[in-house]
């Protein structure tokens, strides 16, 4: 079972979540930053839980990404 950061946190936040990886700076160690800040909030059932928030958060980026690509826009 596998799922890009970007996905994770969009099944988990929604589309404007706050989560802070990816980012755009000219400081390359501020994506390593922003990682951190993402995994330490929001990936506590990632980490160190049972994996059953991660599992949802897989199955709904799989059925946003089974919509055709107007509904996927809204599905947020």
């Amino acid at each position: 079972m596998t799922l890009d950061h970007g996905s994770y946190m969009r099944a988990l936040l929604g589309r404007d979540g706050g989560n802070r990886y990816p980012g755009f700076s000219e400081d390359p160690l501020d994506g390593f930053r922003g990682l951190v800040f993402d995994q330490e909030p929001y990936c506590s059932d990632f980490l160190h839980g049972s994996g059953d928030q991660f599992r949802r958060c897989v199955e709904l980026s799989q059925e946003r990404d089974s919509l055709p690509g107007s509904k996927r826009l809204r599905a947020d």
